[in-house]
């Protein structure tokens, strides 16, 4: 009883302190529309192996010596279309996946994270995360977005 009590608090503690509160972010802007691609098993299958691909990568690059590491960072920054072969292919197939338009500036709430990568170049760090619209004629819609400069991170209130 005194465990189960404690845990209680510490529960309600931590949701008072916002460290259990959902992180939201604004989607789009003004006069914009923001694509979320509709959920599924493929969808999700084909992060996930993006997801595997961009740690692995990731370990890799972290792995080399500092010489070594800003000789491939560069190169990468040189020539992208040596390192992206991958990406563009999953880009190209979500563009191809139903999804869902967002209008407007809206605020959504992050349901998952990935490791996927889904920026242009090698060296971006924009992921896909996947989000619920809690405002707006849209709210309640969910689907995976590309995180970067149209999502910006509100709070995690």
């Amino acid at each position: 009883m005194r465990v189960s009590a404690i845990w209680i608090l510490l529960t309600l503690l931590m949701v008072g302190c916002g460290v259990l509160a959902p992180e939201t972010v604004w989607l789009g802007r003004p006069g914009s529309f923001t694509r979320l691609v509709n959920d599924s098993p493929g969808v999700r299958q084909m992060i996930a192996e993006a997801s595997w691909r961009d740690e692995e990568a990731e370990r890799s690059l972290g792995a080399l010596p500092d010489q070594k590491r800003a000789e491939l960072v560069k190169d990468m920054l040189l020539h992208p279309d040596r390192y992206v072969t991958e990406r563009r292919k999953l880009l190209a197939e979500m563009a191809r996946q139903p999804a869902s338009m967002v209008a407007g500036r809206q605020d959504a709430i992050v349901i998952g994270r990935s490791e996927a990568r889904c920026g242009g170049d090698p060296v971006d760090t924009n992921r896909f995360i996947k989000v619920r619209v809690s405002t707006g004629p849209s709210t309640g819609t969910e689907g995976w977005y590309c995180q970067g400069s149209d999502v910006e991170v509100l709070s995690n209130e």
